[in-house]
């Protein structure tokens, strides 16, 4: 898939495997990075990734 492609919320759910609402919170609360369009909100994927590697760094590790 391009880097350079807008994916919806519902794209976004599906790949992270949580509710498209937690999306929707997430992104609103500026949690989550997305670029708004009107009424719209999409997300790059290139930053949902950047976004994803920064929050797994910052978790502490469990034990196994």
């Amino acid at each position: 898939m391009s880097e350079d492609r807008l994916l919806t919320a519902a794209e976004v759910a599906k790949r992270l495997v949580v509710p498209e609402t937690w999306v929707y919170r997430a992104a609103r609360s500026g949690k989550l990075p997305s670029v708004k369009l009107g009424h719209y909100r999409r997300f790059r994927w290139s930053d949902v990734e950047a976004w994803l590697e920064r929050e797994t760094a910052r978790a502490p590790r469990r034990a196994a």
